[in-house]
């Protein structure tokens, strides 16, 4: 062990004679060994001999910081919860001591540091580094998948994120579920409402495709009561996937006789909510093929699972 220390001292010597260091300050040259770690630079020319690094954390964490860096990069450019870091923790701070020396300490949980964060444009999110869960084997998941809804909204997602438009490529290679408020969805899988009414187009590219079944609790008529982000134990307290459908094409209602007519098929009442308004222009109608009801059960919620808002009630399903 002793030998490989002193093997990776000479290397990094020989390092420091790279002609490419002869062009640069002192402070852009390689570390001399012995290294020294959440200490400050010295002003002293006489402590040249050794390494000092003024970033917080030992070698080990700041190795797992750069690999979660490296994470988050990931998760930006794919979008996906699944590549994001999995544990959330305090993160420590430097604090300035009375006589000038310079300890370190954790800072406070980062859900009471809100009121600060919401202030900047970013909110910073460190990792715990540990994978096995603290208290007794019980981890605060509630708290996490808030942070990270948080960081997913501000980081991830843009708000153009939840509108995309009924060209998006990802209505063909994503999957993708529907928002259906009580009694709604039971209505569609039972077989009893072969037509969805909306006031949105249905993306081409979701034709002929299976299209989850997302039901929520009975809200106001035609507005979604979802966030546009849900993750883990927020998804089982708001919606449940219930069931699939495949809609087989597009029906465009024009006129409000029309509409009316069809009222066995998509079971929406003249004096609903979802009904035909003074200001209703045109009204979309989903023809519903082939459809089928998942097991209760049969999947086990995972902590990771995560729904996305791409479009009014589409919402884009990782699991």
């Amino acid at each position: 062990f002793v030998g490989r220390e002193i093997e990776d001292a000479l290397s990094f010597l020989e390092r420091g004679k790279d002609r490419v260091f002869q062009s640069m300050p002192p402070e852009y040259e390689p570390l001399r060994v012995p290294f020294h770690f959440e200490s400050d630079i010295p002003t002293s020319k006489t402590c040249t001999e050794a390494g000092f690094s003024p970033l917080i954390g030992s070698p080990d964490e700041l190795r797992a910081l750069s690999t979660t860096l490296r994470k988050y990069g990931k998760a930006y450019n794919t979008q996906h919860i699944s590549d994001l870091p999995k544990r959330i923790s305090s993160r420590r701070t430097q604090v300035q001591k009375p006589d000038n020396t310079v300890s370190y300490m954790a800072s406070a949980p980062l859900e009471k540091q809100k009121t600060e964060t919401n202030e900047r444009q970013h909110i910073d999110i460190d990792i715990d580094y540990d994978p096995k869960p603290n208290n007794g084997g019980m981890s605060d998941v509630a708290t996490e998948n808030r942070l990270l809804e948080s960081s997913l909204n501000r980081h991830v997602f843009s708000p153009q994120d939840h509108k995309k438009d009924l060209n998006w490529k990802g209505w063909q290679s994503m999957r993708i579920g529907l928002e259906m408020q009580e009694p709604w969805a039971g209505f569609l899988l039972d077989g009893k409402k072969i037509i969805e009414t909306r006031a949105y187009d249905l993306p081409k590219g979701l034709i002929g495709r299976k299209v989850d079944i997302l039901q929520s609790k009975r809200g106001k008529d035609g507005f979604s009561s979802l966030p546009d982000v849900m993750i883990g134990a927020k998804m089982t307290e708001s919606v449940e996937r219930v069931g699939w459908c495949i809609f087989d094409k597009v029906i465009v209602y024009r006129y409000k006789s029309k509409l009316e007519a069809d009222e066995k098929k998509h079971l929406v009442q003249r004096d609903s909510g979802y009904g035909w308004k003074d200001d209703t222009k045109v009204v979309y109608g989903w023809v519903v093929g082939k459809h089928g009801k998942f097991k209760r059960g049969k999947k086990k919620q995972n902590d990771d699972d995560c729904l996305i808002r791409r479009m009014r009630s589409l919402f884009e399903t990782q699991a």
